[in-house]
């Protein structure tokens, strides 16, 4: 499938779950630094509500791309990966709305060169949240949200994530 014809398939359905696409705001994209469960969404939610901001949820558009590229293998997980980091660039580049306040509701630690290079091709300054959360704050936010269970493969990820996000930081500087 063409690349163009599949974007515009996931922006029909992803479309339907933006808000005030029509709200003047200026060019800037907000972008979080944080393991999974630090708190990324929540922020992001409170950030959309108050500044009528486009908020992209990787989430919502990885379950589009599961939809539409179908199949389970680990070849299609990686796949349908590239496709939503692809689709990212791809929205950035063809937005063509009032509201230029994006934030993109994810961690950006792993693609920051690429996120910056596409902002600023198209005009946009980018601010960076970084949220910071050690192993305890981790587990217990994860058993927190699991209903009070104690997810072993989250926990077992914890050290791993936080060394990944302090590794891109040092390149970064």
């Amino acid at each position: 499938m063409n690349n163009n014809l599949l974007f515009n398939k996931i922006f029909i359905i992803h479309k339907k779950q933006l808000k005030d696409l029509l709200v003047r705001n200026k060019k800037l994209i907000v972008c979080f630094s944080g393991i999974p469960g630090s708190g990324k969404t929540y922020i992001s939610k409170i950030l959309e509500k108050r500044y009528k901001a486009i908020r992209i949820n990787n989430d919502n558009i990885r379950k589009i791309i599961k939809k539409l590229v179908t199949g389970n293998s680990e070849v299609k997980t990686q796949q349908r990966q590239e496709i939503l980091q692809n689709y990212l660039i791809w929205f950035i580049q063809n937005h063509k709305y009032k509201n230029k306040l994006i934030i993109l509701d994810s961690s950006i630690d792993r693609k920051y060169n690429l996120i910056n290079k596409i902002a600023s091709k198209n005009n946009f300054k980018v601010f960076t949240i970084q949220i910071k959360l050690n192993k305890k704050q981790a587990v217990k936010r994860a058993i927190k949200r699991s209903g009070g269970k104690e997810d072993l493969n989250y926990i077992g990820n914890i050290r791993r994530w936080i060394k990944k996000i302090r590794s891109s930081l040092k390149k970064e500087k």
